[in-house]
């Protein structure tokens, strides 16, 4: 086994420690990026839960809900600096109370949400949806 491959087991490993401390009962992770793999699993009520417990941490919620953000790397390729432009998929953002949180979509769960909207100013309603129908549904 290789180096890289110790260090997936490892990080897999607290993945799934951390999945018990926060009490996500029915999930499992089998791979660090959770795509294509039939043993990974999750619940749209883990999801949601892992949502909640995320929303508290400032950082992720600023992240979530910001529709673009452009980086300037530093470093200097050929003499020139390169940015990149990363885009919030989620169409509802900014808009509703929508305070974002994921978009994603693979083979076994179809195409997903999970959005968080703001109330009152401070709580959040979170819903997930999992296997729908087509790409538009989730909107």
């Amino acid at each position: 086994m290789f180096k890289d491959q110790l260090q997936i087991l490892a990080f897999l490993e607290e993945m799934n420690k951390n999945c018990a401390k926060l009490n996500l009962r029915s999930s499992f992770f089998d791979s660090p990026h959770g795509l294509m793999n039939p043993i990974s699993r999750s619940t749209a009520f883990d999801v949601a839960r892992l949502c909640s417990i995320c929303l508290q941490d400032e950082r992720f919620a600023s992240v979530v809900r910001t529709k673009n953000y452009n980086v300037l790397k530093n470093k200097e390729l050929n003499g020139n600096r390169r940015s990149y432009r990363w885009e919030n998929t989620h169409k509802m953002i900014e808009t509703m109370g929508v305070t974002g949180i994921k978009t994603g979509i693979t083979n076994s769960a179809g195409p997903c949400l999970a959005t968080a909207i703001t109330i009152d100013g401070e709580s959040h309603l979170i819903i997930v949806l999992l296997n729908c129908k087509n790409v538009d549904c989730r909107w």
